[in-house]
């Protein structure tokens, strides 16, 4: 529906999203800011790692949504054609994969998507760091670890961090590590 929709419609698929990497220098980039927010971040770009290691052999993992949101905020930085895409439909092994007439030779519909074939990786890691920094400077999330954390952790070493029982509702202590 939404393909054949005639709106503007874009897609970045996984052979351009599998480009934006959660590499080692990008993670270092974002802890280098030194707030629980900026820790939180880390923490869930690489709480997929192990599993894209093991199931695609990557050694970095790609983030997806966040390379859809960038082609809103700046589509300079993605090489794109408009091609014609139709998605697989009915009882079918692949249905719902998109199919994408790079050849101009099957399909009879017009020219539908704008299919992202590049992106600049650089420009969207300063895009997304960018934005990540901005969130750091308003989350109340720094704030809260700060306040209820340290209170609790400062006077505790590590091993007695790791034998204490924390109340439900209390944030663990090493969000400050």
């Amino acid at each position: 529906i939404v393909f054949t929709s005639g709106i503007k419609v874009a897609m970045i698929p996984l052979e351009v999203t599998h480009t934006a990497l959660a590499t080692e220098e990008v993670l270092t980039r974002i802890r280098n800011m030194s707030t629980p927010f900026a820790k939180m971040s880390v923490d869930l770009l690489s709480f997929f790692k192990d599993t894209y290691k093991r199931v695609f052999n990557f050694d970095h993992p790609p983030v997806h949504d966040p390379c859809a949101v960038a082609y809103v905020i700046a589509p300079e930085i993605f090489k794109s054609r408009l091609l014609s895409v139709e998605v697989v439909i009915g009882d079918h092994k692949c249905a719902g994969q998109t199919i994408c007439d790079v050849w101009k030779d099957f399909s009879k519909e017009k020219r539908n998507v704008h299919v992202a074939e590049e992106m600049d990786v650089g420009k969207f890691w300063d895009i997304m760091i960018s934005a990540l920094e901005a969130c750091d400077k308003i989350t109340p999330f720094n704030d809260f670890v700060l306040k209820h954390c340290r209170s609790h952790c400062d006077d505790e070493d590590d091993n007695k961090r790791k034998k204490r029982k924390r109340p439900v509702d209390e944030p663990p202590g090493d969000v400050l590590a």
